[in-house]
């Protein structure tokens, strides 16, 4: 799981949720969970400071920046569903900074 991938995971209780990966690609290596945001269908929540519509590929959807929690990358992942381009990654980048007063 790499920052700026898409993933369909299973969640508590073993329910499937997509995710977009945000946490850092180096500190993934060191533990052995990663940051994420949920990732909701489109329309779900309207275009904010702190969520980011996601174009249609590699998926459609609202990612709700202020959702981030950690995911363990060997219980967690089921498929990888595509990476979103470096744009979409400079708008999640600035929700986070909002969502963490950074």
């Amino acid at each position: 799981m790499r920052r700026g991938e898409i993933w369909r995971i299973k969640g508590p209780l073993r329910r499937e949720h997509i995710v977009l990966v945000v946490g850092s690609d180096a500190l993934a290596k060191m533990y052995p969970t990663v940051q994420v945001v949920p990732i909701f269908d489109p329309g779900t929540a309207r275009d904010t400071l702190v969520t980011v519509t996601l174009p249609d590929k590699p998926r459609a959807g609202v990612a709700l920046v202020p959702g981030v929690h950690p995911v363990r990358r060997e219980d967690a992942p089921l498929e990888r569903l595509g990476q979103v381009d470096a744009d979409v990654m400079d708008r999640v980048d600035i929700a986070l900074r909002a969502v963490f007063d950074l």
